[in-house]
């Protein structure tokens, strides 16, 4: 699978955002909400493994296994269609304890 490298950042409200570079160097951004609130955190080393560039696109909700917290995050992401994409990284600062989320987000391209 390839797999793009980036950022992920979400404040104490339950909203994240996040920036993965493509190799063609095609920004695609993925931002949203949890269903409920986390800790604020950022996971600098992070990276998006997908099929095809061209899901990274529309409307995805997060996975039932979707994990944030403590040392690392775990999204795994599907739209209605059934595609997937999964985001991970490492937290830094680590978290106090993981998080179960839910939630949704939107692809973007810049």
């Amino acid at each position: 699978m390839p797999v793009a490298s980036g950022l992920v950042t979400a404040d104490s409200n339950g909203n994240f955002t996040s920036d993965f570079t493509l190799e063609s160097s095609v920004h695609k951004q993925f931002n949203g909400s949890f269903s409920s609130a986390t800790p604020a955190f950022t996971a600098s080393l992070s990276k998006a493994e997908f099929k095809d560039a061209n899901d990274m696109s529309g409307g995805y909700s997060l996975d039932q296994n979707a994990t944030i917290g403590p040392t690392t995050l775990n999204i795994p992401l599907v739209n209605d269609s059934g595609k997937k994409i999964v985001i991970s990284g490492t937290l830094n600062p680590h978290l106090d304890k993981a998080y179960n989320v839910k939630g949704l987000g939107k692809w973007h391209s810049s």
